[in-house]
């Protein structure tokens, strides 16, 4: 059962992935429809994607115990003296 669990999260953050690249391959079409005058309506794919993108990753980061760390913003900033 444990192997099936972490091939699933696995695949979760396959998918996450997946939807993050067409997250970007939207904003790209959009920007090349600018040039030649083509309208990308583009709110309900980037909506969902953002959606799917979230709660998939979501999975895939606590199965390998990561998270955002606010120290990655206090290590940038330096030691004050």
């Amino acid at each position: 059962m444990r192997n099936k669990l972490n091939k699933l999260y696995l695949y979760s953050g396959y998918l996450s992935a997946f939807f993050m690249v067409l997250i970007a391959m939207t904003i790209v079409a959009q920007i090349l429809g600018r040039f030649v005058n083509i309208t990308v309506d583009s709110t309900e794919t980037a909506g969902f994607s953002l959606a799917a993108l979230t709660f998939f990753g979501l999975s895939y980061t606590f199965h390998s115990g990561e998270h955002i760390r606010v120290t990655l913003f206090t290590r940038l900033l330096g030691k004050k003296s």
